[in-house]
């Protein structure tokens, strides 16, 4: 009888935040880092990240960024943004380069025809939208998350995690008419509570890419 293999390799998609770095200040990572985490430690403590570096000089402090995001409690997936002297200072020291943008979306698979969701969905609760856009028509509570590939389309009360283009469409969308979310993000790109212009926050919006910057207005329902 064959001997069944102990491993196999599979396909699959994950959606992990960028944190995109201005400077290789320890002090000043781990500290920002920290404030970040306090204000949302359900999304943030022992979140697994990817760090863009592409703001950085060549010859950056990788040991410096490393310990600081590691130290604030934040488990490093990889680097982004990398030129070949940056991958190279990356390789060296055992870290995994990655590639984010637009790169991710030339292998998308084609979409099929919308998921409909007509229950509320209740916090710990998750619905993802392999390949496709979601269509949710009834109350995404605090805790509960929301996932497509392609658009989120938000007919009701949205209080929790909304992610859109989690396989890196950066052409995905979020159309919501009540936006009380804990989170939104498009392609990797993400908004805590906090981040989300007060001016919206009850109100029907938008949110897009705009040169990988997470854009938003006011969304008119006739």
């Amino acid at each position: 009888m064959p001997q069944e293999s102990a491993i196999e390799f599979k396909g699959s998609s994950f959606t992990l935040p960028v944190i995109h770095l201005n400077s290789d200040n320890r002090q000043s990572i781990e500290t920002e880092l920290i404030a970040k985490i306090n204000q949302a430690p359900n999304l943030f403590t022992q979140a697994s990240v990817v760090v863009n570096v592409a703001l950085l000089k060549d010859d950056f402090d990788l040991c410096a960024v490393s310990d600081a995001i590691v130290s604030a409690g934040i488990n490093i997936v990889g680097f982004s943004g990398c030129n070949s002297a940056k991958k190279k200072l990356i390789h060296e020291l055992g870290f995994s380069v990655i590639n984010e943008g637009k790169a991710q979306v030339v292998s998308q698979p084609a979409y099929q025809s919308p998921l409909y969701l007509t229950t509320p969905l209740r916090s710990g609760q998750q619905v993802y939208a392999k390949n496709r856009d979601l269509v949710v028509c009834n109350l995404v509570s605090t805790g509960a998350e929301i996932i497509a590939d392609g658009n989120i389309y938000m007919f009701n009360t949205l209080r929790g995690k909304a992610i859109a283009g989690a396989n890196g469409n950066l052409e995905a969308k979020i159309f919501c008419t009540h936006l009380e979310a804990e989170l939104i993000s498009i392609a990797g790109n993400y908004w805590i509570s906090e981040q989300i212009p007060a001016k919206f926050y009850k109100q029907a919006a938008m949110i897009n890419l705009c040169e990988n910057i997470l854009q938003i207005e006011e969304l008119t329902i006739t």
